[in-house]
């Protein structure tokens, strides 16, 4: 209820944003590889993080002490995720070889709690095949693929609970689209379920702790699932075709923006 009075001046559009931690900050990426941070105190824009090229997903650690932005433009046969330290404003290039020749760049990035992060890649418009997922070791800024995940296949997003224990991965361009999930305490993925629906332009969301999911459906709305075994518990209908596009969990209180 008290955002409803806040506006937030931003006049050429927006990729993804995160919050930190202590709530003073909101971190928006913008087109023209720019990282805009407003002030939730002073109700004004910080100087920005300028990372060039064109950034779009981004995430914040669990203690605050940096972001993770994905870089959409690769540097020749190598993709790029910028690590901006909150405390000195210095940026350090995350650099790892691109897999396949349709592979163009980093897409998703999210931090688990455990110091790890993990990335998805994009590819070129009409090429489709396989994407790993790769994952980020925030001690060492070593950049691996994950070899142990069941379908290492082209995921358009990964959200996360506040909490960053559980990550929830969606994979919409390939047949049956598939989707699972990530445990940090014990780091590992769960089994890959195929979901036989269409996943398209997609935002989903896990809650505060890490129980349930909320997966939006291009023909039928929003579905609510549970974690352990991806079973259903209830759904919000569709509105018209397409139109479920965004959900989020509030990381305080059982409570799911739709």
């Amino acid at each position: 209820l008290r955002a409803q009075s806040t506006l937030i001046p931003l006049s050429n559009g927006m990729s993804e944003m995160v919050f930190d931690h202590a709530s003073k900050y909101l971190y928006v990426t913008v087109p023209g590889g720019v990282v805009r941070r407003y002030n939730l105190v002073s109700h004004q824009f910080d100087a920005p993080y300028n990372l060039g090229g064109s950034v779009s997903s981004i995430d914040i650690a669990p203690d605050d002490s940096c972001l993770l932005v994905s870089q959409d433009i690769p540097t020749g046969s190598q993709g790029v995720v910028h690590r901006v330290d909150l405390k000195t404003g210095a940026v350090t290039n995350l650099v790892y070889d691109l897999t396949y020749s349709f592979e163009i760049g980093a897409w998703a990035v999210r931090i688990a709690s455990n110091g790890l992060a993990f990335l998805t890649g994009n590819f070129q418009c009409c090429a489709s095949g396989a994407i790993p997922i790769r994952q980020i070791d925030l001690a060492t800024n070593t950049v691996s693929i994950r070899t142990d995940v069941a379908s290492a296949m082209f995921a358009s997003g990964i959200a996360r609970s506040a909490d960053a224990r559980l990550l929830y991965i969606t994979q919409p361009q390939v047949s049956n689209n598939p989707v699972l999930t990530y445990d940090a305490a014990t780091n590992t993925f769960s089994p890959v379920i195929s979901t036989d629906l269409t996943l398209y332009y997609n935002t989903n969301a896990v809650n505060r702790n890490g129980t349930l999911l909320a997966t939006t459906m291009w023909e039928y709305g929003v579905s609510l699932d549970r974690v352990t075994d991806f079973g259903y518990v209830y759904s919000l209908p569709r509105r018209e075709l397409g139109t479920e596009s965004s959900v989020a969990f509030d990381s305080v209180t059982d409570t799911l923006y739709w």
